[in-house]
């Protein structure tokens, strides 16, 4: 069997096959350093902990193409193309092979270590810091001034009581980024539980936002959690429970969580913040004035569809609609102010009037 065969059949796992191509061996020497002495299986295990060399390689002693014992430059003549394909082409002077790479960087991190095998393992690992920091350079998102900043929380809240602060970040002006915050219930809410009132889950969070010349508060609702993102150097996240319709209220409050993050968030549906219309009398009229950021909104009733009145900032009935249930009325007009929710009549009941903010 010529040479050629036998480096064929080792690269094929010693498999008895048809040759399918010829191979040459270079008329240079290989341009991959290559030890000339197998490694010590103390070597070897080193290199397959670095991910160098595979678990078959140390069992078997002997290594697939590509690995440590196997690792030479061949030109593969195609024969039927006419092309030569080159397996690890490789420009003298300017590559050094992986497995030698590993060896040299110890070596180095042994001399820096003064023989403190902990420290060289630690300097090794910032050399794999560094190598990556040439590739792919840190670049900061975070502004500076959150370093130290409680950025996260939780908090108990009861309804109808006092919001609570669970995250807040107050930069400089220039710091104003894209912030994204982000509320959730963090304890699992019960669906049926027989004991609690009418409207005993209704979370909703309080986030202040702006710069050091102007800021504003704005409410949204919580529900089952919910994030968008805001432009500004000064966010407080608040969080809060509003007052039950009738009934008992949840007896250990609801345990709400938030965070503040650098990043933007697509959303797909809006944030909405919703005013509830309880108990209301037959054929009666409650006035709900419009949240802050509010573009457009979505009427619910127990009862048959309300008639909603959109008024200006004096009272005057600007228009009037009567709502479909569940059917979003369009964008509200610049002037509407405040919408009168007006009962069908009938024996009245509950309503919802859900405005989606534009956030």
């Amino acid at each position: 069997m010529g040479a050629e065969d036998q480096i064929l059949r080792e690269l094929m796992g010693g498999a008895q096959t048809q040759r399918p191509r010829r191979l040459v061996t270079p008329a240079r020497p290989p341009l991959v350093s290559v030890p000339t002495a197998p490694p010590s299986e103390e070597t070897l295990r080193e290199l397959m902990g670095a991910g160098l060399v595979s678990g078959a390689t140390l069992a078997s002693g002997r290594g697939d193409p590509g690995t440590l014992e196997s690792r030479r430059m061949y030109v593969l003549d195609e024969g039927n193309t006419g092309l030569n394909q080159i397996e690890n082409l490789i420009a003298p002077g300017i590559y050094t092979d992986e497995v030698q790479a590993y060896l040299e960087k110890k070596a180095d991190a042994a001399r820096e270590a003064g023989g403190d095998e902990f420290y060289q393992r630690v300097v090794m690992q910032q050399m794999d810091r560094d190598d990556l920091a040439k590739i792919a350079p840190y670049s900061r998102q975070n502004p500076p001034s959150v370093v130290g900043v409680a950025l996260s929380g939780q908090q108990t809240v009861q309804s109808g009581g006092q919001p609570a602060t669970v995250a807040v970040w107050a930069g400089y002006d220039e710091e104003a980024i894209a912030v994204t915050c982000a509320v959730y219930p963090i304890l699992p809410v019960q669906a049926t539980v027989a004991t609690l009132g009418k409207g005993a889950w209704r979370p909703y969070a309080s986030i202040t936002i702006g710069l050091r010349g102007a800021k504003q508060t704005i409410a949204v609702d919580i529900g089952m959690g919910c994030q968008f993102t805001v432009a500004a150097s000064l966010v407080q996240i608040d969080v809060a429970m509003d007052p039950v319709a009738s009934g008992a209220a949840l007896s250990t409050g609801a345990t709400i969580g938030g965070h503040i993050a650098f990043r933007g968030v697509t959303r797909q549906k809006p944030i909405t913040r919703t005013a509830y219309i309880d108990n209301i009398g037959s054929g009666l009229t409650k006035r709900v004035f419009l949240p802050l950021f509010a573009k457009d909104v979505t009427p619910y009733s127990t009862n048959a569809a309300p008639t909603l009145n959109f008024l200006d900032i004096a009272g005057n009935t600007i228009y009037s609609q009567t709502g479909t249930k569940g059917i979003t009325l369009g964008s509200l007009a610049n002037d509407v102010v405040a919408i009168d929710y007006v009962d069908a009549g009938g024996g009245g009941g509950d309503g919802r009037l859900v405005f989606g903010l534009e956030l």
